[in-house]
Order: C-alpha cells, then sequence, then structure tokens
C-alpha cells in the first residue's frame, strides 16, 4: 500500500514510520482473506469470519478473528480481534463479501484499523492504528488517543527540540515521548509477526 501525500499524509515521509503502514497492508490482507472465506459460505453464512461490530466505538464496523492456537479460543489462547471502517455502513457482511469479489472493490477502509489483543490471561489491549503510528482507545471512547506532535516539526530531533523550547516543554518531556514511539514500534513489530503465524477463526 503506498502512501499518497495528496491523501493528507506528510509530504517529508518519516522512513521509520513506514513499520506503521506495514502493519495497515498487514491488517488489508487479513480483511481480503477473511472476506474471500466469508464469500465460500454464500449467503447461507453459517461460519462468521466477518462479523459486524456496532458497540466498539458505537459505529458499525467489520469485525475479524485471529488465533494463535488456529482453533476456536479456548481459555488460555491469544487472539486478535481487527476492526475496519466500512465505506458503507448500510452494506451487510454477505454484500461486502460479493462485492470484495470484484478485485476494484473497495468495502472497508484501509488506512485505519482497530485492534484489540487478548492475551493468554484473558487481559485486552486496544490499540487504533494507521499509517502514520498505534494509538492507545478504549472501546466506546475513541477520541483518547496519545497526543501527537506536529508533522511539520518532525524533521530532526534538533529541529524538534529547538520547537519544543519554545513551548516550555521539557528535553526530559520529549525523550519520554521518543521512547513511546519506539514502544510503538516495537507493538508494531509484534502485531505483525502474530498476523503473519495466526489463522483466521470463526467468530460463531
Amino acid at each position: 500500500m503506498m502512501i499518497n501525500p495528496s491523501e493528507g499524509i506528510n509530504p517529508e515521509y518519516d522512513p521509520g514510520k513506514e513499520i506503521y503502514s506495514d502493519l495497515t497492508e498487514y491488517i488489508t490482507y487479513v480483511f481480503d482473506d477473511a472476506f474471500d472465506l466469508q464469500y465460500q459460505q454464500g449467503d447461507k453464512g453459517y461460519v462468521e469470519y466477518i462479523r459486524i461490530d456496532t458497540h466498539s466505538i458505537g459505529q458499525p464496523l467489520f469485525s475479524t478473528l485471529l488465533s494463535e492456537s488456529g482453533g476456536k479460543p479456548d481459555k488460555g489462547a491469544e487472539t486478535l480481534r481487527l476492526l475496519a471502517r466500512p465505506i458503507s455502513p448500510e452494506v451487510t457482511v454477505h454484500e461486502a463479501a460479493e462485492q470484495m469479489e470484484d478485485p476494484d472493490a473497495l468495502v472497508f477502509q484501509h488506512n485505519e484499523f482497530f485492534v484489540i489483543n487478548q492475551d493468554r490471561t484473558g487481559t485486552k489491549s486496544y490499540f487504533r492504528v494507521d499509517d502514520n503510528g498505534i494509538y492507545p482507545w478504549v472501546p466506546k471512547l475513541k477520541d483518547l488517543l496519545l497526543d501527537e506532535q506536529n508533522p511539520e516539526y518532525e524533521i530532526n530531533d534538533e529541529d524538534i527540540l529547538d520547537f519544543l523550547s519554545s513551548t516550555g516543554i521539557s528535553r526530559e518531556d520529549f525523550e519520554q515521548q521518543k521512547s513511546l514511539e519506539r514502544i510503538d514500534r516495537q507493538e508494531a513489530e509484534i502485531i505483525i509477526g502474530k498476523i503473519d503465524q495466526w489463522s483466521i477463526i470463526p467468530q460463531n
């Protein structure tokens, strides 16, 4: 998935953030595969590889589920639930699966996803992912995000520090933010690794 500067992305693209666009691309492929599996079910849809989630952000989302075990998620199995915004919120899963048979069809947004990672103890972590980063997300509080640095100042550390000094933000605060960015990149790599190895499983 190529980033198009005309879509509002900073034209001075930061190569260090490629990991995030890689992650959105991986998730896009998962949804492509899940819709293909759903299409094979036909209009009966006895097995739900894709569901409509209406509660997580208060708007309809397509939902698909992956498991490390590759089978029905029993107690102690880790899972990833991936959520995508439909292009048309009124479309049904069956209609979307049919539309996806056209390689040019767009039924979900490819530049933003929501991720729920449930570990083996049942603890859940929530992320919103786009081409520029991973942000904390709480269901039904979709606007609860990490403060983002203004992209026009993401040139280099020295330039950013000069700018921050004029705003009263300390070097310590800036270094802490840089540390959070490193953690975000590590989290993106971890999620990509899981997506690469795990299997899509039914949600019913």
